[in-house]
């Protein structure tokens, strides 16, 4: 056997601490188990080396803990360089000297102890040193401030929300990238290296053997569209996840498993093939499932902030999300085509002879046991709903898309996403009259606490008497076209990378405010729209939508409001369902 599990699962956060000198110790489990590196180049070397070269300025890679900042700078350095040699010395910078110039490069600004004097550095342009500076976000901008050099943290905040440059050094936050494309890397990377050199477990020739980990793979392969499907998904709602963690979830999918015990050791992960066909002889194979383990349901403290990605993937609902037409299908089967039923539920996870075990206890348990029944088929209701909607199976009426909380996502894509002109910097797009008629009518229900069902091309700004942020609004403000409702894009023109994920944001032509339009605040006014959705759903979107309408009452004149001494009063006439507008008089006394 190989050594690349054992390399894999140094890739797990429940069992390495996420250490500052990562990619360090990377370096050495790749020679320690003669493993051919796994290079996922988030943005582009040669082309960063070419900007550089043809005007040399300083370069800071900005980013969170785990976004690859020390592995771009080692790649910088070795192919400047020609090899690594140099790069580890004993904890100081590594430095490469040209003719017309020396580069340093700082690995890890949060390590250095001359802070100050790195930032002096950056202040000036020099013709015979320049910095090229690794550094997390906050602690970059903390110590800036520390030392008073607010114009620069200023022009480095600036850098990391608008995707600025400037005339002292270049940036690139990598934290402002796509997850999709990087997983999407891993799980291709990973899968081919499983090939290569996982070639001896014995599951692979007999197929009465249990292995966990390769039944894992099998499915990986499977499902890849859909897991990559799902992080694009969170790269719409901006929860980016760092290269750190994605290798952490691919690993965990592969490896993770519940409730194992090693010796005197309780793991939440396998280390070998061995081990994992002996452990699952004694357990329930969703145990060491793939479709929990996406969603870190192997794992003890999953609420950690280390597991954030998981919490991400955990908001999708799925495996809880349903309709009745699923659960019935699930319940009783096809009474049609049993054949069929079989086929499309057909895994390796649960026998069919478990399951109709299961379901007839449930059906027929006693009082004594009925908790524990009720628990069996939950999970296994549970898995087989995670199953079909990765499966992406479609059939005999039933849509497997309900199964996720974003029953909008085809919508929001190509409505949305699909039109996006890439090329430039911000853009106003061309959005179909349709999907802005749903948004204005989602709009106007938040505005006026339900009251109005549909928009009539027009939406209104309404609000109490006393607040803007009321629950139920009456006193009309104004009325906006539903033609004045426009959706822009920001985006990064780079060639160093085109995964940046663009800004969306709902915003009217004649107010200065704006409403990120991210895949959650889409699905929330869609279903709004449609009466369907409760401030439940999502009490942070529904206070969003009332800053939203905040911002534009902020900006009309008050004055002009009171006009002619009066204040119009809108009212629902609930025998017609339509909406009137009453003026009332105002009397000075």
């Amino acid at each position: 056997m190989s050594g690349l599990i054992k390399f894999l699962s140094g890739y797990l956060l429940s069992k390495s601490a996420n250490a500052n000198s990562f990619d360090d110790t990377i370096i050495k489990e790749y020679r320690k188990y003669g493993i051919d590196e796994i290079n996922i180049d988030t943005i582009n070397i040669d082309e960063i080396i070419k900007i550089f070269t043809n005007n040399p300025k300083h370069i800071i890679i900005s980013g969170s803990a785990g976004d690859g900042k020390t592995y771009i700078l080692r790649k910088i350095y070795t192919t400047l360089n020609g090899c690594i040699d140099g790069w580890s010395d004993n904890g100081n910078p590594a430095k490469i000297k040209t003719t017309n110039y020396t580069i340093v490069f700082i690995k890890d600004f949060s390590q250095e102890e001359s802070k100050k004097e790195i930032l002096n550095k950056l202040k000036t342009k020099t013709q015979n040193e320049y910095y090229f500076i690794a550094a997390n976000d906050g602690i970059l901008l903390d110590s800036l401030e520390e030392c008073g050099e607010i114009g620069l943290r200023n022009e480095i905040l600036n850098a990391i929300e608008n995707y600025a440059q400037n005339d002292l050094f270049y940036f690139w936050h990598l934290s402002s990238l796509g997850s999709a494309f990087k997983i999407e890397k891993i799980i291709e990377v990973i899968l081919n290296r499983f090939k290569k050199y996982e070639v001896d477990c014995p599951s692979l020739s007999d197929d009465s053997i249990f292995c966990p980990i390769h039944e894992n793979i099998k499915e990986l392969e499977k499902i890849k569209e859909q897991v990559v499907s799902l992080i694009k998904q969170c790269d719409y709602n901006h929860n980016f996840i760092t290269t750190r963690k994605l290798f952490d979830l691919v690993a965990n999918v592969i490896l993770g498993v519940k409730k194992y015990q090693k010796n005197e050791r309780k793991l939440q992960y396998f280390e070998s093939c061995e081990e994992a066909i002996n452990a699952m002889k004694n357990k329930p194979k969703l145990d060491a499932c793939i479709y929990n383990n996406l969603f870190g349901e192997n794992l003890n403290n999953v609420e950690d902030s280390k597991y954030k990605h998981y919490n991400y993937l955990q908001e999708f609902k799925i495996g809880y999300e349903t309709n009745n037409t699923i659960d019935d299908f699930l319940m009783y089967g096809d009474i049609k085509n049993n054949y069929l039923y079989a086929k499309l539920l057909d895994n390796k996870y649960i026998t069919f002879e478990n399951f109709y075990k299961i379901k007839d206890s449930f059906f027929n348990s006693n009082n004594d046991n009925k908790e524990q029944i009720q628990n069996e088929l939950f999970s296994s209701l549970n898995f087989f709903k995670k199953f079909l909607f990765f499966r992406k199976i479609k059939q005999n009426g039933l849509d497997f898309n309900d199964l996720s909380i974003y029953h909008h996502k085809e919508s929001y894509e190509n409505n949305i996403i699909f039109k996006l002109d890439k090329t430039k910097d911000e853009n106003k797009l061309d959005i179909d009259s349709d999907i802005i008629s749903e948004l204005s009518s989602g709009l106007n229900r938040v505005f006026t606490g339900a009251l109005l069902e549909a928009s009539g091309g027009e939406i209104f700004i309404v609000k109490n008497f006393v607040k803007t942020n009321h629950k139920h609004s009456n006193e009309l403000f104004i009325k906006i076209s539903v033609d004045d409702l426009e959706i822009i894009s920001k985006f990064k023109k780079d060639s160093v990378s085109s995964d940046y994920v663009p800004k969306i944001f709902l915003k009217f032509s004649s107010y200065n405010a704006e409403l990120m339009l991210d895949l959650h605040m889409f699905e929330f006014l869609m279903r709004v729209a449609n009466g369907m959705l409760p401030i439940s759903f999502s009490r942070e979107y529904y206070e969003r939508v009332i800053g939203f309408k905040t911002k534009i009452i902020s900006q009309i004149n008050q004055e002009s409001h009171f006009k002619n001494n009066k204040i119009s009063v809108f009212k629902v006439d609930y025998s017609t369902g339509e909406d009137k507008v009453t003026n009332i008089n105002i009397k000075s006394r």
